[in-house]
């Protein structure tokens, strides 16, 4: 038993259950707050916790001596009085160690709690990846919704700058269209030969540039649209 005390990798830590004090605890426990067991054992197991665990701990230690109070850690189910838990330390040089606690209260013959046994697994280094992987995964949660925000407003935008195309199209149109025709009515009225030239070289010049004008504004409509389309 004293063997697999000293050569555990894990952590085993033994507390009084009515005072909280540290009884015992193995080389693995120590070495993860980088306390001395001597040192341990002039402190409670409250001493040693992160200030936001140990309200529960209290609670939970007062409970072995009070069925009232009811326990709120996950029991382990193969263990009678056992829990299976996650539970913040304080090492010795402030920083925070995470250990998973498999805790348990052992009995005197009389059945009165003669201490808590806990066996602890470091486990910070998986909390901080997880922490990580959170932050991770909520930065390309937020990504994704400003990029679609953003692909959003770049199809309004596009929507808006083809109907005020369409528009400006439309009325050019009407305006060089009724140009035209107004020009080839002169040109067949009673004008002299070269004046009937000139109107008929001008309305041919106006048809032009309405033909050349609806091209280009189909073309520059049809490149924005497959533009927001490969964007999104």
């Amino acid at each position: 038993m004293h063997s697999t005390f000293t050569s555990s990798p894990a952590g085993i830590l033994f507390v009084d259950p009515k005072t909280g004090a540290i009884l015992d605890a193995n080389p693995a426990f120590c070495n993860a707050l980088g306390y001395s067991a001597a040192e341990l054992q002039e402190r409670t197991v409250l001493d040693i916790l992160h200030a936001d665990d140990v309200e529960r701990a209290a609670t939970e230690m007062a409970g072995v001596f009070d069925p009232a109070i009811e326990s709120q850690m996950p029991l382990e189910g193969m263990i009678p009085e056992s829990a299976l838990f996650e539970q913040r330390f304080i090492a010795r040089d402030g920083s925070v160690v995470w250990m998973q606690l498999s805790a348990g209260v052992v009995r005197d013959s009389s059945g009165e709690p003669a201490y808590f046994q806990s066996t602890c697994i470091d486990v910070t280094e998986r909390k901080a990846a997880e922490t990580t992987l959170q932050s991770t995964l909520s930065l390309l949660r937020r990504t994704g919704e400003d990029r679609q925000r953003l692909m959003a407003s770049l199809v309004q935008a596009q929507q808006e700058q083809n109907k005020a195309a369409g528009e400006l199209h439309h009325h050019v149109t009407q305006v060089l269209a009724g140009s035209a025709l107004e020009l080839e009515r002169l040109a067949r009225s009673d004008l002299n030969a070269a004046t009937a030239e000139r109107l008929e070289a001008s309305r041919a010049a106006i048809t032009k540039a309405l033909d050349e004008l609806r091209v280009a504004t189909d073309r520059r409509a049809g490149a924005a649209a497959a533009a927001v389309e490969r964007a999104v």
